[in-house]
């Protein structure tokens, strides 16, 4: 069994779609998912996707993430919607996507300690460079709204003196 067809996932897909009285704002709408192809990208595709299934929502799903063949196997129920796309992309050579998104969320960070720990540049580049692609594609495109959901790796190591980091920490 595919861990997105476990019922305590789809409960938990459940859960936030109840927490969220009016969706109308995503209605017939364009949402680019970058980092799509983790934890938290994944989730939002697999929420967005099941919320057009169970109403007249009609909103258009724009994943992007650099391993295609994960992503093939990861959304292949989705292959034949017309509301999802999959673009396989580094976000750190640039955005290449001739369409408008109203609404990007930047999931695309390393979080795994040892692949950070493997590839700090890696890393702080995505974090940096990828973020920087996605702001000016954002502008160029009219995107109204930009969410960044960092790794905790852009606050440094924890110096155990703290047990949740905001942006005034310096690691």
């Amino acid at each position: 069994m595919r861990w997105i067809d476990h019922a305590l996932y789809q409960a938990d897909l459940d859960g936030v779609i109840a927490r969220l009285d009016d969706w109308s704002f995503l209605r017939k709408k364009t949402v680019l998912i970058v980092g799509a192809t983790g934890m938290i990208g994944s989730f939002l595709v697999d929420l967005l996707m099941k919320q057009n299934d169970a109403t007249d929502l009609q909103c258009h799903i724009l994943a992007v993430g650099r391993d295609a063949e994960k992503a093939k196997k990861r959304f292949s129920s989705y292959a034949a919607s017309p509301y999802f796309s999959f673009y396989a992309q580094d976000i750190n050579a640039g955005i290449h996507i001739d369409k408008h998104a109203s609404y990007i969320i930047h999931a695309a960070s390393n979080t795994h300690p040892v692949a950070y720990a493997t590839d700090p540049i890696g890393t702080i580049l995505t974090n940096i460079t990828g973020t920087n692609n996605l702001l000016a594609w954002a502008a160029e495109n009219g995107c109204e709204r930009f969410l960044f959901a960092s790794s905790v790796e852009v606050y440094g190591e924890n110096r155990g003196d703290v047990d949740a980091f905001d942006e005034s920490y310096l690691g």
